[in-house]
Parts: C-alpha cells; structure tokens; sequence
C-alpha cells in the first residue's frame, strides 16, 4: 500500500507548543502507521479546499493507490491575506508546476502562503493594534459561519472522491471533529469511499472524549496525544484501510 493523508492539523500532528515555541506537542500523525509507506500532505489551519491540489500531487509526484481523508470544513474564508505582492509570482514564472509544487510545500504549514489567522503576524500591516483586533474578530466569526464552510467542504469531498475514482486511489474517511454524517446529503458524498465510524458517536474526538475525558485523550485544548492517535489509527483506521485492499 502507498497510502497518501490529506487532512488539517488533527492529521499533521506536531501540534503547536505556545510554551516552548516548537511543533512538539504529538508525534507525526504518520508514526502510527507501520508497515505502510505513507505520505502525508495534511496541513495545519487548512481544509477541504486543498484537496485536489494535494490528490493530484500524491498521484503524479508518488502514485499512491490509498487516501486517508480527513473529513473537515472548507476553510478558504479563513485564510484572507494581507501580504498580496507574493501573489505576482505569476507574473514571473513562466512554468506552472514550479508554482503549484511551491504551493504544495508551502501549504505543509511553512513559508510564505501564511495562515494569519492561526498564526502570529506583524499587526503593523494593519496600521495600528486595534485594527488587527477588529480585523481578527471578523476573521473569527467567519470561522463560525459552519453551514457556509460545510456546503463547501461537502462539494469538496465529493469531488475528491470522485477524482479518486478516476485516478484508480481506493479512499478511506474519518472525522477527527466535525458532524458531516449528520447532514442529509452525506450519505450520497461518501457512497465511493470506506468511511470510518465511531460507535454511538459522530466523531472520533467525541467517541474518545466520552471514553477517557479530556485530560487523557488531549495533548491541548483539541488535539489528541500519541496515546489516542495510536488507538484509533490502530483499532479503527488500520482495519478501515485493510478492507479497501482485500
């Protein structure tokens, strides 16, 4: 199996330590997977509305034939930008897939396509301190705009789906946190796909939760430890993914 990740920060693992300034919280989400060439292109603070991008690499940079996909939100109204000049590279380049290649590096959580809302930025880009606030505020309320983000994350999968089908990749779905199976239509977006269930629970964070309470199944306020991740790739995604290749 050469399995391909697409997925946000619960499938990245490394979580921010604000402590220690260092991705140092969890082990690679990856780790758990032995005996499987994996290759993970999840990103933090991002969704759905990177997936093509991140399916068509993994098929034409390392032919994968499995996708772990992690079911989240779109997250493009997340990540307005300020910085707009790193934008005229197309100006530039004259080949495309050095830009794509360079989005797909960036989008591993580095670099200069920069997430402001979940990172640390200069608020002097905004003219003074509080302006940055009210901006961040509006930043934050469009977060919690879920039926926008859901419509699109909906379309989003679906489409990943649909492209995988076409590229012969045999897709595998979870939910770290969101509650996508509640939605009338999501039977119809994963009918293609092995989606992985929580018993009596519509996600793994709530069916973990339940199990151990915070404190045991956390390594911050929405991340879960090594312990966990172990647990569930062992006990839920593992046997989700061997179905797809018998």
């Amino acid at each position: 199996m050469k399995l391909g990740i697409v997925g946000s920060s619960y499938s990245v693992g490394r979580h921010y330590n604000y402590n220690t300034q260092q991705a140092n919280l969890a082990l690679p989400f990856e780790t758990w997977f032995e005996g499987i060439d994996v290759i993970n292109s999840a990103c933090a603070g991002k969704g759905t509305e990177l997936y093509l991008n991140k399916i068509v690499y993994l098929k034409q940079r390392h032919n994968i034939d499995t996708l772990l996909l992690e079911v989240v939100n779109n997250r493009s109204m997340l990540n307005f930008h300020t910085e707009m000049e790193m934008y005229e590279i197309i100006r530039e380049q004259k080949n495309i897939q050095n830009i794509v290649n360079d989005v797909y590096k960036d989008n591993a959580s580095m670099l200069k396509y920069k997430r402001f809302l979940q990172q640390n930025i200069n608020y002097e880009k905004f003219g003074t301190k509080s302006e940055f606030e009210a901006w961040r505020r509006f930043q934050e309320v469009l977060a919690r705009e879920y039926i926008a983000m859901e419509f699109w994350a909906l379309c989003d999968i679906r489409q990943a789906i649909d492209l995988c089908c076409m590229l012969g990749i045999k897709v595998v779905a979870w939910a770290h946190h969101w509650y996508m199976e509640e939605i009338t239509a999501w039977k119809s977006v994963i009918k293609d796909a092995v989606y992985v269930k929580f018993p009596g629970y519509p996600n793994a964070f709530k069916y973990y939760v339940a199990k151990y309470g915070e404190d045991e199944t956390l390594c911050d306020d929405c991340h879960f430890n090594d312990k966990t991740n172990k647990e569930m790739v062992e006990d839920f995604i593992i046997p989700a993914l061997n179905t797809v290749q018998n």
